[in-house]
């Protein structure tokens, strides 16, 4: 809670983490494809959505439109999250 006010939300966390193994070009990703998570809904194909910025990033969503990828410059990290209508806290 911050300042002593509970969440409005509980965040269920699955964290993954990786290391780049190889070199790195500099192009534009067309789409991210995951897989590995627990959550499952998650092991999909992301696309960039250039007009759909969030806090100065572009965002990545799913082929299904029901997730997005986005940057939180508050943990200094990109996080997942779900549209509202599919139980996320949305954008």
């Amino acid at each position: 809670s911050e300042g002593g006010r509970p969440r409005g939300s509980v965040l269920d966390r699955e964290e993954r983490r990786a290391t780049l193994v190889g070199s790195v070009e500099d192009k534009a990703a067309v789409a991210l494809s995951f897989r590995g998570f627990a959550m499952a809904a998650l092991n999909q194909t992301f696309v960039e959505v250039p007009d759909r910025d969030l806090n100065g990033q572009p965002s990545w969503w799913s082929q299904d439109g029901q997730y997005f990828l986005y940057y939180s410059p508050q943990y200094l990290h990109w996080k997942a999250n779900a549209v509202r209508s599919a139980g996320g806290d949305g954008a």
